[in-house]
């Protein structure tokens, strides 16, 4: 009998509750709307859902495994005075993240807490709440047995300004990866799994592969207006046979968004 894979989503900074992240249906800004900028906002919002159903969902699921890695909701968004919050209740931001991840369906999921700033205050830890909504496990930093092959996940990963050094952050985790493995703290892992960058890679050596995973968010004032880098939007799936692994990145093409150019 021909071994089964072991079918695995993962992805992460959705940033729900952000006008520019991932937004469910029923939570989309009015498409019809008078302001341009709600109209901008809105066609992104049904851009990415419509991915996530048409090219996520009906291409590859269903789903064994669902990995959601960090900044699963936006938070308040204090350092541009909620300006860019669809909703800045992060109740509500903890009920899309929540809802999205339900629609994906897969029956086992692990949510890996992101970045303070997004997703706690005042004492909380909203990704709890959507751990709990969804009966997920939740950690800080997982390892993660999927049919045999460890995963080594945390949200934060460094990041670079510079194009030909990105993957020299990943280098660094898996080396320090290397030396907890040899204090016996941690396993070893085949695949280092980070997020955080908004930008995707993937490198592999004999000691195993790491990446980053592309992000579920399109724009912000900060990455406009302060960043040079380019994004990846998108998610990786898994397919893991006892034998193999398949990675297959599924990306978003951002081109329906591009710049205009303005004439004087």
């Amino acid at each position: 009998m021909k071994d089964k894979p072991v079918t695995a989503l993962f992805c992460g900074d959705t940033h729900c509750g952000h006008e520019c992240g991932l937004t469910p249906k029923d939570w989309q800004a009015n498409i019809k709307s008078n302001n341009p900028h709600i109209r901008h906002v809105a066609e992104i919002q049904q851009v990415m859902w419509n991915f996530i159903e048409k090219e996520v969902l009906a291409k590859y699921g269903p789903f064994d495994v669902g990995v959601f890695n960090g900044d699963l909701i936006d938070g308040r968004g204090e350092r541009s005075g909620g300006t860019e919050q669809l909703y800045t209740d992060r109740k509500v931001q903890a009920d899309m993240a929540s809802f999205f991840i339900k629609h994906i369906g897969a029956k086992k999921n692990y949510i890996i807490r992101g970045t303070p700033y997004h997703v706690s205050g005042d004492g909380e830890d909203w990704e709890d709440i959507v751990a709990t909504q969804t009966k997920a496990d939740i950690k800080d930093h997982a390892f993660i047995d999927i049919n045999g092959w460890i995963f080594d996940c945390k949200h934060f990963c460094g990041s670079s300004s510079v194009p030909h050094t990105r993957a020299s952050a990943l280098a660094r985790d898996r080396l320090w990866a290397q030396l907890w493995e040899e204090r016996e703290m941690v396993p070893k892992s085949d695949f280092l799994v980070r997020s955080h960058v908004h930008y995707s890679q993937y490198y592999e050596t004999p000691d195993g592969a790491n990446m980053t995973l592309p992000c579920l968010q399109f724009d912000s004032k900060y990455g406009k207006r302060k960043c040079s880098g380019t994004i990846d939007i998108g998610v990786v799936v898994f397919r893991l046979y006892k034998d193999h692994a398949e990675r297959i990145p599924i990306y978003l093409d951002m081109r329906f968004a591009k710049a205009q150019v303005l004439k004087a």
